[in-house]
């Protein structure tokens, strides 16, 4: 049984297929893959095809706050964003998603470059970020359900400490 009415499981994931908002989930899906792709392409030599998908996903982000707006269960709710709260977590998490994804995908650039390093010794010199990361998704969570105002705090603390392991652990002095 599952749910609360003791639907079976069938029943639950065909209300919840029929449920789904399909024009916002393919409107932004659209958008991601046309902006995505585009980026890659014109950095190639497909420079055309990479400015026409950047231009085409304009208008499906678009498209995706209109169906939004009328959907009954929309993926986003945008009365969200009138809410000062919501607005400085969502800035948070996008200025803290970039670092993150910038350190992943650098980091261990750096050290195969700059240290020739090997791919192993890059995991282990990656552990303190990622430890650090989930322990803050995780300490947060627990955070917000019982102190709001602490959880925003805690959201920006963990992962600079996680950063400040990744620098110190691993950090070579020059000989003099």
């Amino acid at each position: 049984l599952c749910g609360e009415r003791g639907d079976t499981l069938d029943a639950a994931l065909r209300e919840a297929r029929l449920n789904l908002d399909w024009k916002g989930s393919l409107s932004i899906s659209f958008f991601l893959l046309s902006l995505l792709l585009g980026l890659q392409l014109i950095k190639d030599k497909y420079h055309f095809a990479g400015a026409v998908l950047i231009v085409i996903s304009f208008p499906a982000v678009v498209l995706f706050f209109l169906a939004e707006r009328k959907s009954p269960d929309p993926i986003f709710p945008l009365i969200l964003m009138s809410r000062e709260r919501i607005q400085f977590i969502l800035i948070g998490a996008f200025i803290m998603g970039a670092f993150f994804n910038v350190a992943i995908s650098f980091i261990p650039l750096f050290f195969e470059s700059a240290e020739q390093i090997s791919a192993f010794e890059i995991g282990l010199k990656m552990i303190p970020l990622m430890l650090g990361a989930g322990l803050g998704s995780l300490v947060s969570g627990r955070m917000s359900a019982r102190w709001h105002t602490l959880a925003f705090v805690q959201a920006w603390v963990l992962p600079a400490v996680s950063f400040g392991l990744l620098a110190f652990f691993f950090y070579k002095p020059e000989p003099q």
